[in-house]
């Protein structure tokens, strides 16, 4: 009686043209969308580069005689070149009627830069719509006829903007206008009004393990006033190997998916979708199985040893840069020239305030032999027992000047500013030296040199050696 119900539900839909486009041509409804996305937006197309095969098998409500049936399967292939090509198969089945397509697609992927490219994709094939009467009486008078088989013209177009971690894409379905109850569909050729639009979006997200991603999706479709559908979707992805998630259908129920690699090429998905609430045995559930076989490069296992070669990368720097920082660490008397250094401070070569020298006094910056003769005049602030005189050995002088004291404000003035200098007397020629370090070891000397000629206000800085 129940089965008897539905098919004159179906025949009485039919014969009123009440399930005209939404059984007819209406792209069928996968909650695995995100496995194969041509199959709703043909500028998808050779998104793994390529060739691909992939198949989808959608039964609804298992358990439930004659209910809707749903499968699919796509051939695609990218060259050498932006081009791809793709050939399409569909079947639906709900209850008495049915419906085939065969569609062939043509893409374009458009570099916009090293990250993110524009693609095209538009469709166009034949469809069938029939009913499939074996089970029935057809004598009825007014069924006869209804068995006829009938054609018309298929397609649609879309865009995708693709930029590695985000997608956004668009599509028109139904480009053109037909009936599936009319035989003069392919001879009477109309574009439809467009009002079958599809729109997704979606974002892949990084985590520190870069052998982990998670990737959300949004889709919104719309046949005019009469149909609107939302969906969202969450699939965790671990080395492209392993992924779950689920998703939600805007009043429609909830679905739950895992898939896998079987083989480095082949991929096998399946998701569950919970049975509507008026169905209380959970077999009413729908089920839904697809595979995916790939020859050639791959795009999404690439990007991800990429991503896994920049983290590795990324340690290695780490390492390396803490072994660097501990070796500064060592070399305390340096540490804060180099900050200043990094940092951009030091910008400007360092003068001892005007108002402060000693006239007659000269500062002396880069080889001795750049320095005017000094003044005779007195420095009453010397005082020989106070001040340091350079002994035998090398010296990594900064500045040479007449007076102790305009040494003593350098020396002050730079310390303010982080660096820390030492000061001496070189009593042959009664010049007060302002230097940073002294040694017996020239190589070290010149070590110290090289450090400092790096740093802009010090860029002359020169060794001394005194005998």
């Amino acid at each position: 009686m129940r089965k008897i119900s539905l098919i004159l539900g179906c025949l009485t839909a039919i014969l009123y043209g009440g399930l005209n486009r939404v059984v007819a041509q209406d792209l069928p409804v996968y909650n695995q969308f995100y496995f194969n996305p041509f199959l709703y937006n043909p500028a998808f197309l050779g998104i793994n580069e390529g060739t691909e095969i992939n198949s989808v098998y959608r039964q609804q409500w298992l358990g439930i005689e004659d209910a809707p049936i749903n499968s699919s399967f796509t051939l695609q292939h990218t060259g050498n070149s932006n081009v791809s090509l793709g050939l399409t198969l569909q079947y639906e089945s709900a209850v008495l009627l049915q419906k085939n397509a065969f569609l062939i697609t043509y893409g374009y992927k458009l570099p916009l830069g090293h990250e993110h490219s524009l693609s095209f994709g538009i469709s166009g094939g034949i469809g069938r719509y029939g009913l499939d009467l074996s089970q029935i009486d057809t004598s009825d008078p007014a069924l006869q006829g209804a068995g006829s088989n009938t054609y018309y013209a298929d397609g649609n177009f879309g865009f995708l903007y693709d930029n590695r971690r985000w997608q956004l894409s668009f599509a028109v379905n139904n480009i053109f206008d037909a009936n599936p109850y009319s035989q003069d569909n392919l001879s009477n050729l109309k574009f439809s009004n467009l009002k079958s639009l599809m729109g997704s979006v979606s974002y892949e997200f990084l985590f520190n393990n870069p052998s982990i991603v998670f990737k959300p999706y949004l889709l919104y479709r719309t046949g005019g006033k009469d149909f609107q559908q939302a969906e969202a979707a969450g699939v965790f992805y671990y080395q492209d190997k392993i992924w779950a998630g689920g998703a939600y259908r805007y009043q429609s129920n909830p679905a739950l998916f895992v898939g896998f690699n079987l083989l480095e090429n082949l991929k096998l998905s399946y998701s569950y979708e919970f049975p509507p609430a008026q169905f209380d045995a959970v077999q009413a559930g729908s089920h839904e199985l697809m595979f995916s076989y790939h020859i050639g490069s791959k795009v999404k296992r690439r990007e991800l040893e990429e991503r896994v070669a920049e983290k590795q990368l990324d340690k290695k720097d780490a390492k390396k840069f803490a072994k660097i920082r501990a070796a500064q660490k060592l070399e305390k008397d340096l540490k804060r020239e180099i900050e200043f250094e990094q940092k951009g401070v030091v910008d400007s070569v360092a003068e001892v305030d005007k108002e402060s020298v000693i006239p007659n006094d000269t500062l002396i910056v880069g080889l001795e032999e750049k320095m005017v003769e000094k003044s005779n005049e007195p420095d009453s602030s010397f005082n020989e027992n106070t001040v340091e005189v350079l002994s035998k050995g090398y010296y990594v002088v900064i500045a040479v000047f007449n007076y102790q004291q305009n040494a003593v404000r350098f020396q002050a003035k730079m310390k303010k500013e982080g660096f820390h200098f030492k000061m001496g007397l070189n009593p042959a020629k009664q010049f007060f030296y302002v230097y940073k370090i002294s040694t017996d070891d020239l190589e070290e000397a010149n070590r110290i040199k090289l450090t400092y000629s790096k740093i802009k206000q010090f860029s002359d800085v020169w060794i001394y050696k005194m005998e």
